[in-house]
């Protein structure tokens, strides 16, 4: 029980909760898409491709990168 309450666990928790947070978010703007890794590209899309559909780095991808980072520390601020 203790090691539930301990602080690296609850920082472990925000964590993998960011990051399923992030995945999730990918997979929406993914299959939202018009083309699915085509437009827009995922970051994780070949080269050539993300040559094709114009900006490396779309906004939609950022931004749930960015709201995983934001849930990560509101969950570690309020734990």
């Amino acid at each position: 029980w203790e090691l539930l309450q301990s602080s690296l666990f609850q920082i472990l928790k925000s964590v993998f909760g960011g990051i399923l947070l992030v995945y999730y978010s990918w997979e929406i703007i993914y299959f939202d898409s018009m083309m699915p890794g085509i437009q827009p590209a995922s970051p994780l899309s070949p080269s050539p491709i993300k040559k094709i559909s114009g900006p490396t780095l779309h906004l939609n991808y950022t931004l749930a990168v960015v709201i995983g980072v934001f849930f990560t520390l509101f969950i570690n601020w309020y734990t």
